[in-house]
């Protein structure tokens, strides 16, 4: 599994990649039935081909409308393009805040704050027992990124989480949700002292990610004998317009017995419900929801697959592999996805470029979602 506080790196890339202005609209129809229909439009090279350790894909949209895609190439450092006109050309930009898949959340307006937790807040053995009620709880610090300019400048912060004392691991997995309220959700890995696999636990933060409270556990892995070796694990967030939640998770890393986990929560992730395989993989699940209502996940290992629900995450419809490749690296297949457009989306990914080792594009594959009633 792909470790949540490894350094990453990048290849240094000079020139500008330009790629084509129609996305989604012209291409050929993967799915649909009574209530969708799902176009793939075509796919284009956003960072060339480079050597990496894992192949790691990942895009950010800013309230502005810039996006950021990012991708490793070596431990250590990381490199990045910008685009500022909706995704039809790429630039190199200055590094940003150096993070594996970190947890990016960007507070509503023009110039929104925008925070980023870069992933581990505990790893090794760091507790003596699992704490059942706030008394047994311990604080963790750990290192929170904040920028009022869209990503531009960034100040590091020390932030602080109230949890259960933890037995070798807690990480914030890349799930980030805004409640109505102005709170923040986080879902996070974690391994409490007495868990012999990772379970899903949901985080609070009040005021704006300074301070983090412990809420409650999605998935246990030792709950249930259906989750591959890890457990529930790399979790997603998605926040429905009626306050239900969905929660995404990883149980293993391949196709043989590792399916794709799903659970919902009606009441702000104090209670989680209807724990479910919806997937028989999917390692980093991605969801997305739409302006008309759909939710999109992406997801794969092997392959790179995506879903959709248009009735809330309760019938999943159009399991399609609209990549097939499989680098060859030590790890894989942890890739991003935002809607760009009214009911479009851009999933990224990285893709083997035929040469030794373990090298790879960073690539943008184009979907358009229409409801149909």
């Amino acid at each position: 599994m792909k470790s949540c506080i490894a350094s990453l790196l990048i290849a240094a890339l000079l020139s500008t990649v330009t790629v084509s202005a129609v996305h989604a609209v012209d291409g050929k129809i993967v799915y649909q039935d009574a209530d969708i229909q799902v176009i793939q439009g075509k796919t284009d090279v956003l960072i060339p081909g480079f050597s990496a350790v894992c192949s790691e894909a990942f895009i950010f949209q800013y309230n502005n409308g810039h996006l950021l895609v990012s991708s490793p190439a070596n431990r250590g450092k990381q490199a990045y393009r910008l685009s500022t006109d909706g995704g039809k050309t790429w630039r190199d930009t200055p590094p940003r805040t150096v993070y594996e898949g970190g947890s990016v959340y960007q507070y509503p307006g023009p110039d929104g704050e925008v925070i980023t937790i870069t992933g581990a807040v505990v790893t090794g053995k760091s507790a003596i027992k699992n704490g059942d009620t706030p008394d047994d709880f311990v604080t963790f610090n750990f290192p929170v990124f904040r920028s009022s300019d869209n990503g531009k400048t960034e100040i590091k912060e020390t932030a602080t989480l109230h949890a259960p004392t933890v037995g070798s691991w807690l990480c914030f997995d890349h799930g980030l949700a805004g409640l109505q309220d102005g709170t923040l959700l986080a879902s996070a890995s974690a391994r409490f002292v007495d868990d012999s696999k990772l379970r899903t636990i949901i985080l609070r933060s009040a005021d704006r990610g300074k301070t983090w409270k412990y809420v409650s556990t999605v998935a246990s892995g030792d709950s249930v004998d259906w989750t591959g070796p890890d457990g529930f694990a790399e979790p997603d967030l998605v926040a429905l317009p009626d306050g239900k939640l969905l929660c995404f998770m990883r149980t293993g890393g391949g196709a043989s017995g590792s399916p794709l986990a799903l659970a919902e929560s009606a009441d702000n992730g104090l209670t989680w419900s209807n724990l479910r395989r919806i997937a028989d993989r999917g390692v980093w699940p991605t969801a997305v929801l739409l302006e008309n209502g759909v939710v999109a996940v992406f997801t794969g290992r092997p392959g790179n697959w995506i879903q959709f629900s248009a009735n809330d995450g309760q019938d999943w419809v159009g399991w399609n592999e609209f990549d097939a490749s499989s680098p060859g690296c030590d790890c894989s297949h942890y890739n991003g996805m935002i809607q760009l457009g009214p009911n479009r989306l851009l999933a990224v990914y990285c893709r083997p470029t035929g040469k030794a080792g373990c090298n790879v594009e960073l690539v943008g594959t184009y979907f358009k979602v229409r409801r149909k009633n």
